[in-house]
């Protein structure tokens, strides 16, 4: 048949129509290529490694329409070792599988390579939307390897319809020439600049070699006189002006930590003394650190802080624990002891019970808290089978400092008549039940509230 027409209603099942009828039917007015807004509409793009993405947009072979929603990436194999090639990225109707796809179409690894010709016959018929150039042995794409050849009417072309394709061929040779003539007047300044460069110090040290030559150490010597002289004027005229006295006896030292940053004294380990680590760098000053396990601190807890000394003998220090609490020690011969400076109290701790006492309730644990100078117990206890017994130890910087703490509390009443306790809490943090009225009767039940207070400074 040489003649075909429609597309025309049925009669009774005499016009049937597939669809290559409706794909031949649009492509007399509608040409092959992408569409063109937006602008990156099928635009390929770099994307991690050896890979690359095609971004959204629209695209219409011999008739047939492909729809791109979102980034479609391809993966780009392994660079040769030597030689290059060029991949294309190819969109591809395929007549026989019924699609249209996007795929890598490899080039043959070449020292001048070539793309692989486009496929276009009875089977498929494809369009090139960029080429790719693989150097030798890189491991990631580049934006500047992707040639885009979308407005290459010969390759693929824009999207037209009702007229002839325009041919936008030309445009893009244009284009092509003129990144050339810019890569290679680029190429020609840098060269230049180089060359340049070269000439300057060649020069300079051929103007060096005469310096030198004959009597090389006097020349040298002579020199660096000369230098010497114009930085003694200079410095002369600085201290004119009141700026700075470069004298050593005026020079000031203004390095307090290591070269990173960190402390300038930096100490872990139990057999490291902070306060003797401090005066081992005196006279000067500087930042420090200290671990949980580093004695000749103020509190248990690790501290950062900064020392100032004149000498083996004097001089202070500043401290901050990892609870926010600042303590100063200051040394006159020899050290006069931490002190809290500011404090807006710990919180309440639970105390540690022993020798099988008990809290008498779940809301009155034992528990301890240091404000200041002052360290404060509340609670009550039961189980208490003996007396002169000990119930916890307080942390060591809790314990009063130079005697015993003595307190009496109320307890469970007798029949008849109240009942008290003798409590204490000794130096080495002991809180023990050293009496109580009636100690013939103790029992289980028997309730023993602690309330007290005392300084350990």
């Amino acid at each position: 048949m040489t003649m075909r027409s429609g597309f025309f209603n049925s009669v009774n099942g005499d016009r049937i129509y597939k669809a290559e009828s409706f794909a031949e039917y649009f492509s007399t007015f509608i040409s092959n290529g992408v569409f063109p807004n937006p602008s990156t509409g099928l635009q390929v793009i770099q994307n991690a490694g050896m890979s690359v993405a095609v971004r959204p947009g629209k695209g219409w072979i011999n008739g047939y329409y492909v729809i791109n929603d979102d980034n479609h990436v391809l993966n780009i194999d392994v660079a040769e070792g030597i030689l290059k090639r060029i991949d294309r990225v190819v969109l591809r109707l395929d007549y026989i599988t019924r699609t249209i796809i996007v795929y890598i179409s490899k080039g043959i690894p070449a020292s001048t390579p070539q793309a692989q010709p486009l496929q276009r016959d009875g089977d498929a018929y494809e369009l090139s939307l960029a080429d790719i150039y693989i150097n030798n042995g890189i491991t990631n794409i580049l934006q500047s390897a992707i040639t885009d050849t979308r407005l290459n009417n010969n390759l693929c072309g824009i999207v037209h319809g009702l007229v002839n394709q325009v041919d936008t061929t030309t445009i893009y040779n244009q284009y092509l020439e003129w990144f050339k003539d810019v890569k290679a007047s680029n190429t020609e300044e840098i060269d230049n600049y180089i060359a340049a460069e070269k000439n300057k110090f060649e020069e300079w040290f051929n103007s060096l070699q005469v310096i030198l030559q004959d009597d090389v150490a006097t020349n040298l010597a002579n020199h660096i006189l000369t230098v010497e002289n114009r930085l003694s004027l200079h410095m002369g005229d600085i201290n004119a002006h009141g700026i700075k006295k470069w004298t050593e006896e005026n020079a000031q030292i203004s390095k307090v930590t290591k070269n990173d940053g960190s402390a300038k004294i930096f100490l872990t380990s139990s057999g490291d003394n902070i306060l003797q680590s401090i005066i081992g760098d005196a006279p000067g000053y500087g930042t420090f650190y200290a671990g949980p396990q580093v004695p000749g601190k103020p509190y248990t807890f690790p501290i950062r802080g900064y020392y100032h000394l004149d000498s083996e003998w004097e001089g202070w220090v500043v401290a901050f624990d990892v609870n926010g609490k600042m303590w100063t020690n200051t040394l006159e011969m020899t050290w006069g002891g931490w002190k809290e400076v500011y404090s807006t109290g710990g919180d309440w701790i639970n105390l540690s019970l022993q020798n099988g006492v008990q809290a008498y309730g779940p809301t009155q644990m034992p528990q301890y808290r240091k404000v200041g100078d002052m360290v404060y117990l509340r609670g009550a206890v039961k189980n208490l089978r003996n007396i002169n017994t000990i119930i916890g130890i307080l942390p060591v910087e809790l314990r009063p400092k130079d005697q015993l703490h003595p307190f009496v509390q109320n307890t469970s009443q007798t029949a008849t008549s109240a009942r008290f306790a003798r409590w204490t809490v000794s130096t080495l943090g002991e809180i023990k039940l050293e009496n109580i009225t009636d100690s013939n009767n103790l029992n289980s039940d028997m309730w023993f509230p602690i309330a007290t207070s005392f300084l350990v400074n």
